[in-house]
């Protein structure tokens, strides 16, 4: 979910105790500010935090420059609005006011927001496991970590890296989980709001792809389907459906086949990619919460790779 306009400045506290700080193989100081388990509902990366101190779920959204709280939320935790102060957010349907309220503080691991006003920008998200989904966090929070997103696996990662020698390489053999299939890394675009980009190809054309998290499924708006040749008439054939972002406004889009999607080594035959039209912050196409359901993805902001193994156990 893009989110553009006021974004605050953040002070991002850490715990004193950040956890074990280790060198991989390549010679990277790496720090463990977050491991905690990660449920994948609906599409949807969603882990444990602590809002205002009370524990609820929620969303891990990379096409988001600012963390939101819901509207549930926001009453639910009684928190105060901020008086004339509003954000300016854009979703696939167009820009819109949200207004803000305050945050106490926002935890996720031993990772603590401080105190600041957030959106109110997204849609009623309901309960798992008896706690509220009560919002989004975004790159304001993400973008300071290496992010690891294991959804076979339940796990979700922050860690802080720094002091490389040598490449970045995160499924080293300290890893426990069951690995197959090789890995690979994509070079990653880190472009405004923190969004970030990795090459793909489709139809032979290179396209760059936003890392979009908060996206259930991966789309392409018309306009870069036109830029490969899918023209409406092509459109006009294919079977209809409708596809939404974190904030939950659903866009009509095309099914369209396309022959070959490429993404690293991945070679991905005969590809359903929904085409409608709406802009994207950056990019050409988006990876939504699709691409993860069965691999392990590790968003390196510090070294600008992205890093994709896939896993052995399928998601639950």
């Amino acid at each position: 979910m893009p989110t553009r306009g006021f974004v605050p400045a953040l002070a991002l506290a850490l715990a004193l105790a950040l956890g074990a700080c280790s060198a991989t193989p390549s010679g990277c100081a790496v720090e463990t500010a977050a491991d905690v388990k990660l449920r994948f509902v609906n599409a949807h990366l969603l882990v444990p935090a602590q809002l205002n101190d009370q524990p609820v779920w929620m969303l891990v959204d990379t096409g988001a420059s600012a963390t939101v709280v819901s509207e549930a939320a926001a009453e639910r935790l009684r928190m105060r609005a901020v008086a004339e102060r509003v954000t300016t957010t854009t979703a696939i349907d167009g820009e819109r006011q949200s207004r803000n309220v305050w945050m106490t503080s926002l935890r996720l691991g031993q990772v603590v927001m401080t105190a600041h006003p957030v959106a109110v920008a997204i849609a009623t998200l309901g309960e798992v496991d008896g706690l509220p989904v009560a919002g989004a966090i975004g790159t304001d929070l993400l973008a300071d970590f290496d992010v690891e997103s294991d959804v076979p696996h339940g796990r979700f990662g922050l860690y802080r890296v720094h002091d490389c020698t040598g490449p970045l390489q995160p499924w080293g053999t300290s890893w426990e989980a069951p690995i197959s299939g090789n890995g690979f890394a994509l070079p990653l675009s880190v472009r405004r709001g923190h969004f970030v980009t990795v090459p793909v190809t489709v139809d032979g054309q290179t396209l760059a792809a936003m890392v979009d998290w908060g996206a259930a499924i991966s789309g392409m708006p018309t306009a870069t389907a036109t830029r490969l040749g899918v023209g409406a008439a092509a459109l006009a054939r294919d079977p209809t459906g409708r596809i939404s972002g974190a904030a939950g406004v659903a866009i009509a889009v095309h099914r369209h086949v396309f022959a070959e999607m490429v993404i690293g080594p991945q070679h991905l035959r005969h590809v359903i990619i929904p085409v409608g039209d709406y802009a994207l912050p950056t990019g050409d196409i988006t990876l939504g919460a699709d691409y993860l359901a069965h691999q392990r993805v590790w968003l390196s902001y510090a070294t600008q790779q992205m890093f994709v193994q896939p896993a052995a156990i399928r998601a639950r």
